[in-house]
């Protein structure tokens, strides 16, 4: 799972620093509006505590997000480049908690994405019939 370029209005759409911090793009301050949602979990059951079934509520540009925890780039890079997203033993032994949590949450988030990717390609198929 990745944040896709067009999803996000970039910080050169704004022209002074209110509309600035309404795009989601001042690190470490959510904007008043709610920028999209990402990952939606469709079955109550499976989804945490207080989510909606659109999904995780994103109020801060990907990027001012990132910006604020760089110990997580590694990690975001890992599943927006689409390499192996296991990791190693020696991988593990050096990530923090905080990193190993990133993991295991992005890990999860893509494959519920794969998942619904294939589901989206099995309706194309039998709606073309």
């Amino acid at each position: 799972m990745c944040v896709r370029p067009g999803m996000f209005l970039e910080a050169k759409a704004a022209s002074t620093y209110d509309e600035l911090a309404d795009l989601g793009h001042i690190p470490g301050h959510d904007s008043a509006h709610i920028l999209g949602f990402l990952d939606p979990i469709e079955n109550a059951r499976e989804r945490p505590e207080g989510e909606d079934a659109r999904g995780v509520e994103i109020r801060r540009h990907p990027r001012a997000m990132l910006r604020d925890d760089p110990d997580l780039w590694d990690t975001v890079d890992r599943f927006c480049c689409g390499v192996n997203k296991d990791i190693t033993h020696a991988e593990y032994e050096s990530m923090s908690n905080f990193q190993l949590e990133a993991w295991l949450i992005l890990r999860a988030a893509s494959h519920r994405e794969e998942m619904r990717e294939i589901k989206r390609t099995n309706e194309d198929r039998n709606h073309g019939n």
